[in-house]
């Protein structure tokens, strides 16, 4: 505002009208400070400084002119023209009098100055560097920003960087060194650098900040898998407590550890010597089990021991204890690692709570995530009062915390195993084999035994067949079984062949064939079982195409672990048999609830083997039938009812549980004594009995009525061949028993009068009973009782 503001109009010549007009025009040249003045009148207008403003905003406005360099020498001569500092990778625009001369070797410093009417920085490259720095983060501060820190590969930082007491942010591409302690907590980094350190022991680790902020890119069980399908060593960590040490199980002794309870070993190999009979050893003894070429690629390092707890920060030091100070595990982290503890945090979580718990649980993951690990937690043992409560407080629960963390709850069929005896006894499960003791928190070795195959199971559950009552295992496929030849050791592929050419084949359509180099081959199925009474049959298809002799073809079944003895042993039913056209079946006997390898061998170097269905049934049963007349055409056959087949072959029971099953043809690792008896009044000629009866090979051994007596003839396919006659009384009511006679199938004929007539017939089991007609024209058999049954 002008100074008298007369408001004369323009022209006038007063004295303080001309004060003002030169009050106006002072501003409008000689004003640096405002862009625009109010006129005589009170109209703002332009001063020049507004009007170079303006000026040089439009000539903005249409992009600068980027021209090098400070470094180079150069010339600005228009407003919009800016000029590269090649050390910091900025451009800047001169603010004041143009042209303006840049001699070469000059800094923004030294040809003027930074700042208003000087050299004005026009890009952001200073801005992005402190952001990428992490300048301005508030919820840590950037690791270049902290008091005492050399960002080099050799200057140990550890002490500047603990005595920050905030979080610290390290960037990508940024690699510094602090040589980490056992008690370090690493959860004060976070960011995507690195960090180089030597262990107290001089092993050389990179520690990944991005892994232990953002977690591993894998799960646990990813990860296993993935070496798994590679055939690559994997190395599988754990850290846990007295259960993971092997506590009571086959010849446990204690991990060691030094005065502070730290493990101290620095050449041990746990896994093999006294944690050998820990759940964690039959755990990973599966897993390469698995595997299907055999190899050794699960590699057990055991870093447990007894009475330790995650809760006060031992599970964290001890991860460097175990696995760094060890030279028996590398000096190095594992691929994947397990933690598996708990039980021991309860007596102090009162004192300490649960966010010390969850801060425990956090150190732990993302100190095993930067060192490369995939995660792991396992819930152990919810047996005591408030244990289960624990478990499920934070662990079972872990997944939605850290979600690259994998979770094995083990605690619940750890329960079940002490709650569901039967299969087992509580010894098997909870004695403790040094001093009697019955324990609810460790196992007994097969306890160890049985949650270490669960575990295998839970990880690679598509290797594991799970066994239910009524359900077949026909193998077809590779993942199916494990063929491998002796004496070469090469595993076998599975394929499929198409079986015709009778009833009987043309009924099973096709089926799996494994094609070894002439030589003997083992058939290995893994089989699980959630409960304890099922009963299993194997059923071979066809005959193998064998090259040399020799057919003592065998079966053993291991529960839980596969250094374990085999449970059950002995022959199938083509053992000793040279060919076979038909099916032959063998029934073992109950599965032990949980984890079977069953293997099955085949002598007489094959160079074709069918591999036999494993039928899931229930316990061997007996059928019983009384007083029925049963019609039959000429020619043909029906059963005691006059019942007609009605069940294909792989889903009969094999238990003779009525009168329409079968029996086995082995049972117990021997030909079953197979019990068929049949009480008939009033025989018809030509009309009888058939033994050993399998209806889609129309097979069995068929005693008849003729007019001299009881003539008998083996049947395949239909087609009889005669193998005696006995001649007796059979015109009212006579007893017709197949059975062995030591280890020879036997017919024997109770007649209407006089002694009993006997007729072995040899190579024929199983069955049931059938009743025939063979003669021209119907007949009705009056049938008085049948039984059937297997001793």
């Amino acid at each position: 505002m002008t100074t008298y503001n007369t408001g004369n109009p323009l022209g006038s010549a007063a004295a303080k009208d001309l004060y003002d007009n030169a009050e106006n025009l002072d501003h409008l040249v000689n004003d640096q400070a405002n862009e625009s003045y109010p006129d005589r009148f009170g109209a703002p207008r332009k001063t020049w400084y507004g009007i170079e403003k303006s000026a040089n905003q439009a000539i903005l406005n249409y992009g600068y002119i980027t021209k090098d360099s400070f470094e180079d020498g150069s010339t600005i001569s228009l407003a919009n023209e800016c000029l590269r500092w090649k050390s910091n990778g900025e451009y800047y625009r001169w603010d004041g009098i143009l042209p303006k001369v840049v001699p070469p070797g000059s800094t923004p410093d030294s040809t003027g100055g930074i700042g208003d009417g000087k050299w004005v920085s026009v890009g952001d490259a200073a801005l992005r560097t402190e952001l990428s720095n992490g300048k301005y983060r508030s919820d840590a501060l950037a690791v270049k920003y902290v008091p005492g820190v050399v960002i080099d590969s050799t200057t140990d930082n550890r002490a500047a960087i603990y005595a920050y007491t905030g979080q610290i942010y390290v960037p990508k591409g940024v690699q510094l060194r602090c040589n980490f302690l056992p008690d370090d907590d690493v959860t004060k980094f976070t960011g995507e650098g690195k960090i180089l350190t030597r262990d107290p022991w001089g092993n050389e680790h990179v520690f990944d900040v991005s892994l232990a902020t953002h977690g591993s890119k894998y799960t646990a069980f990813n990860v296993i898998n993935q070496f798994a399908r590679r055939n690559t060593q994997c190395r599988v960590g754990i850290v846990g407590d007295s259960i993971t040490d092997g506590a009571y199980g086959t010849g446990w002794v204690a991990n060691p550890t030094d005065s502070n309870g730290d493990l101290s070993s620095t050449n041990y190999d746990h896994n093999g010597n006294g944690g050998a009979g820990s759940w964690f050893r039959t755990f990973t003894d599966w897993l390469n089990r698995f595997t299907k070429n055999g190899a050794f690629i699960f590699k057990a390092e055991n870093c447990a021991s007894s009475g330790k707890r995650l809760i006060d920060g031992w599970a964290n030091r001890n991860f460097d204890h175990g696995f760094f100070k060890n030279t028996a595990y590398g000096n190095v982290p594992p691929d994947v690692c397990f933690m598996s503890m708990g039980v021991n945090d309860n007596g102090q979580l009162d004192t300490l709570g649960f966010d010390q718990y969850l801060f425990r649980f956090e150190q732990f993951i993302r100190k095993a995530w930067g060192y490369g690990c995939a995660v792991c937690v396992v819930s152990m043992n919810q047996n005591g009062s408030q244990w289960a409560a624990l478990e499920a407080s934070i662990k079972k629960h872990i997944e939605r915390l850290f979600p690259a963390v994998e979770f094995l709850d083990l605690s619940q069929p750890v329960t079940e195993m002490y709650r569901d005896l039967g299969s087992y006894t509580l010894e098997d499960i909870a004695r403790r084999p040094t001093d009697g003791t019955f324990d609810s928190t460790h196992y007994a070795p097969l306890g160890h035994q049985y949650i270490g195959a669960y575990a295998a199971k839970a990880v690679m559950p598509y290797r594991v067949h799970t066994a239910k009552k009524g359900n077949n295992f026909v193998p077809t496929v590779d993942n199916d079984i494990q063929p491998f030849g002796f004496p070469s050791g090469s595993t076998y592929s599975v394929g499929m062949e198409r079986l015709s050419g009778n009833t009987y084949l043309n009924g099973l359509t096709g089926w799996g064939v494994v094609s070894p180099a002439t030589e003997n081959l083992t058939i290995r199925y893994f089989v699980w079982c959630e409960t304890s009474d099922i009963s299993m049959v194997i059923f071979e298809p066809y005959n193998p195409t064998y090259v040399a002799a020799g057919r003592a073809n065998s079966i053993s079944i291991r529960q839980q672990d596969n250094r374990n003895a085999a449970f059950f042993s002995g022959n199938i039913a083509s053992n000793g048999v040279s060919s076979f056209t038909n099916k032959l079946t063998t029934r073992t006997g109950i599965l032990k609830k949980g984890l079977n390898q069953i293997e099955i061998v085949y002598d007489g170097t094959p160079s074709k083997v069918y591999p036999p269905a494993l039928l899931f049934r229930g316990e061997l049963n007996e059928s019983c039938s009384q007083s029925a007349s049963v019609f039959l055409a000429a020619n043909a056959i029906k059963g005691v009812y006059g019942q007609v087949r009605d069940k294909a072959d792989l889903l009969l029971a094999y238990g003779a549980e009525t009168a329409n099953d079968e029996a086995p043809d082995m049972y117990g690792a021997t030909k079953s004594s197979n019990v068929q008896n049949v009480v008939l009044s009033a025989l018809p000629v030509d009309c009888g009995v058939v033994f050993y009866y399998k209806p889609t090979s129309q097979s069995g051994v068929v005693a008849k009525r003729v007019a001299t007596g009881i003539e008998i003839s083996t049947m395949l396919f239909g087609a009889l061949t005669v193998v005696g006659t006995l001649t007796c009384d059979v015109t009212g009511e006579v007893t017709l028993t197949a059975g062995l006679s030591g280890t020879t199938p036997t017919i024997t004929v109770k007649p209407t009068s006089g002694a009993t007539v006997t007729q072995q017939v040899a190579g024929f089991s199983g069955g049931k009973i059938g009743l025939i007609n063979k003669g021209t024209s119907g007949q009705t058999l009056s049938v008085r009782s049948t039984a059937h049954y297997v001793i």
